[in-house]
């Protein structure tokens, strides 16, 4: 039993596990076994918060886009439809971007304001005044909040 919890402390490198390791030998058998748990528990923790992010599809960032927009903006049932083909065109257009630049965020960024640029313009013409004016809200407020690189890619 010690010699698994070393090899996996090993693998960590994580000087917390070896510091429960040096006190493990010298607790008793029943105290051994909560130890234990309590280490396989922080090395699952540490293990599975390591788990990179995966972006969504183009097709659930738009759905998702979507149902925001419609809640936020009051899309009538006409509107709805159709900011939602709007809203796939571009998500699927800033995959393409984001992957021909290699997953390389500070490349793709020009482009992907270029890209935001026309979907805009596309939305203005489906949009009332005020929609449109909340939209841009979303927007600033989603850049303001936004830290970082996006996840990772779906392959």
């Amino acid at each position: 039993m010690v010699d698994f919890v070393f090899i996996h402390a090993k693998k960590c490198r994580n000087f917390n596990v070896l510091l429960f390791i040096s006190i493990y030998s010298k607790i008793t058998n029943m105290k051994k076994s909560i130890l234990l748990m309590a280490t396989v528990l922080i090395a699952v923790t540490l293990t599975s918060n390591a788990q990179p992010k995966q972006m969504p599809s183009a097709e659930e960032r738009a759905k998702h886009e979507t149902e925001r927009m419609k809640t936020e903006l009051n899309l009538t049932s006409a509107q709805n439809p159709t900011v939602e083909k709007i809203n796939l065109k571009y998500a699927e257009k800033m995959d393409t971007v984001f992957k021909q630049s290699g997953g390389d965020f500070s490349v793709a960024e020009k482009k992907m304001n270029e890209i935001h640029s026309l979907k805009r313009a596309e939305l203005a013409t489906i949009l009332t005044e005020d929609q449109l004016k909340k939209y841009d809200e979303m927007v600033a407020e989603r850049k303001k909040n936004h830290q970082g690189p996006p996840p990772q890619q779906h392959e």
